[in-house]
């Protein structure tokens, strides 16, 4: 530990709770009280793999409860009820130092690695991806502020400027050299420079 006041925050999907450097993880980090977020993004599949068939536990709640660790979950896909999460969490684990594993329920849209859908292939259905998309985090944001008064036209401008800055974001990545081998290793343990 650092001593910093900061925490590690690690991001996984649900299949990773089937691996043993999951649990090894959040024992340590029990264990020795470290202040580290887990937060596992649970869309209900590991890759093409339900639950029911990979994992011989009903519950990660109650599985988790037995390590010396704080746990919180969210199923809402509202940005802000997460932030707010995140903060009742963060305040916990600033007074005791104790892990923090957040189960944040969400939707894949897509396949799981790339840009197409890929409901043709049976193993999960439309009907559940409309369900989600009815409470998307973006369209409930969208309507929250146009509830609170944000005109039209604003919100619009705000879209334009992120659409413009993650368009640029990737023209600069496809036109920037390949890095050296060395990077690999860059931010994957602490540094001092």
């Amino acid at each position: 530990q650092l001593g910093n006041g900061h925490n590690a925050v690690v991001f996984f999907g649900d299949g990773a709770t089937n691996e043993g450097g999951f649990w090894e993880s959040i024992n340590a980090a029990s264990l020795f009280k470290l202040p580290v977020f887990f937060v596992c993004e649970d869309n209900g599949w590991a890759v093409h793999t339900p639950p029911s068939a990979t994992q011989g536990f009903l519950s990660l709640e109650e599985v988790a409860r037995l390590f010396d660790c704080h746990f919180f979950t969210d199923d809402s896909n509202d940005v802000e009820s997460i932030y707010n999460l995140t903060r009742d969490a963060k305040a916990l684990s600033d007074g005791d130092q104790k892990p923090v594993l957040m189960h944040i329920k969400c939707c894949r849209y897509l396949e799981h690695v790339g840009i197409y859908e890929d409901w043709n292939l049976g193993y999960r259905s439309e009907a559940e991806r409309d369900e989600w998309f009815a409470k998307d985090s973006l369209r409930v944001q969208r309507q929250r502020l146009l509830n609170l008064g944000k005109a039209e036209d604003e919100i619009v401008k705000i879209e334009t400027e992120i659409d413009d800055s993650i368009r640029r974001s990737v023209e600069r990545a496809a036109q920037s050299p390949i890095p050296e081998t060395e990077r690999l290793y860059y931010g994957v343990f602490h540094e001092t420079h």
